[in-house]
């Protein structure tokens, strides 16, 4: 048999015309009161409108410069032999390397003054306000300082040699390395945190002083004489006092530690819990002295007259009491551990009551 005819492919409708798209209406403006829209990114939480722009601050006006002080009139008055007794201020006055020989500075103001390498050679300043002023290398040679207030000046290097510093205020003063060769400081009243430090202070005299807390560490005390002082916890730490006289002296607390005070002449003196440790005091008179609890750890009393003096407590391991004088001193509870007194003079009629350690006593 014959195979039917194939179909035809079934027809396809024509495409339909071309039509352009309908244009997309613009949004809706927002209101005005309303903030814009917050962006379809992150962050998630809602935007908050802008800070209103501030204007930039206004800057005041400068104030106008002022003229500059008038220059201090008695400046002119600056030289040697110069009296200032008309012209009295010269607070924070620059003074520096100024002749001011054999001036007549009485009852001056000279409050933070600059008188640094000045000379004030035989000048006089009675009366002067010199707190906090500086002095440093100034020549104070035979200045006459009485009564003036020196209360945290400046000195050091300075030349006081002959100076009079009588009824002066000094406390917190700077005399480190000054000279002070037969200076004279006396009536002067509570004046705590001086400092001597390295200062030449031969034959210098000190006499009804306070100076708690005061500073002699390195200094040169040779012939020095110190009377009715208060020098509670002073220090004279490796200080030379060879010749001194300290007479009717407080030094509670001192620390004499490495000082030299051969031939020291202290009488009276007062020095309860003071540190002696390898102190040398040969040929000293410490007749009736106070050294309870002291501690004279290998210090040297050779020689020395230590007539009724109190060593209750004190640490006198490995003292050295060769032919020193000690009728009737009173050793009581001392430590004399390795102490020598095999030639110590009048050894019987001393109290060693409770005094501990082996010491050396001369054999019977």
């Amino acid at each position: 048999p014959t195979p039917p005819p194939p179909m035809p492919p079934p027809s396809r409708p024509p495409p339909p015309p071309f039509q352009p798209p309908s244009p997309v209406p613009p949004p809706s403006p927002l209101p005005p009161s309303m903030p814009p829209p917050c962006p379809s990114s992150p962050p998630p939480t809602p935007c908050s409108p802008p800070a209103p722009s501030q204007p930039p601050p206004l800057t005041p006006p400068l104030p106008p410069s002022l003229p500059p002080p008038p220059p201090n009139p008695c400046l002119k008055l600056v030289g040697p032999a110069a009296d200032f007794s008309l012209c009295l201020n010269l607070r924070f006055a620059d003074l520096r390397h100024a002749n001011l020989m054999k001036s007549k500075l009485d009852n001056a103001d000279l409050f933070g003054a600059q008188l640094d390498g000045a000379d004030l050679s035989e000048a006089t300043l009675h009366n002067a306000d010199l707190r906090g002023a500086s002095l440093r290398n100034a020549v104070l040679f035979k200045a006459d300082f009485t009564h003036a207030d020196l209360s945290g000046a400046s000195l050091p290097f300075s030349n006081l040699q002959e100076a009079v510093l009588s009824n002066a205020r000094i406390a917190g003063a700077d005399f480190t390395s000054a000279k002070m060769y037969r200076a004279v400081l006396a009536n002067i009243r509570p004046a705590p945190e001086v400092s001597f430090v390295g200062a030449d202070l031969r034959s210098a005299s000190f006499s009804v002083v306070q100076l708690v807390r005061a500073r002699f560490a390195d200094a040169d005390l040779r012939f020095t004489r110190i009377d009715d002082a208060l020098l509670e916890g002073a220090s004279f730490r490796g200080a030379l006092l060879m010749g001194a006289a300290m007479v009717d002296t407080n030094c509670a607390n001192c620390d004499l530690e490495g000082a030299v005070l051969d031939g020291n002449l202290m009488r009276n003196i007062r020095c309860p819990d003071a540190k002696l440790a390898d102190a040398s005091l040969r040929g000293s008179v410490i007749t009736n002295a106070v050294m309870v609890r002291v501690n004279a750890l290998g210090a040297d009393f050779s020689d020395a007259n230590a007539q009724g003096s109190d060593f209750t407590g004190a640490n006198l391991v490995n003292t050295l009491f060769l032919g020193t004088d000690v009728r009737l001193a009173k050793f009581v509870g001392a430590a004399i551990q390795g102490a020598d007194f095999r030639t110590a003079v009048s050894i019987s009629t001393a109290d060693f009551a409770h005094a501990f350690g082996e010491a050396l006593f001369a054999q019977p």
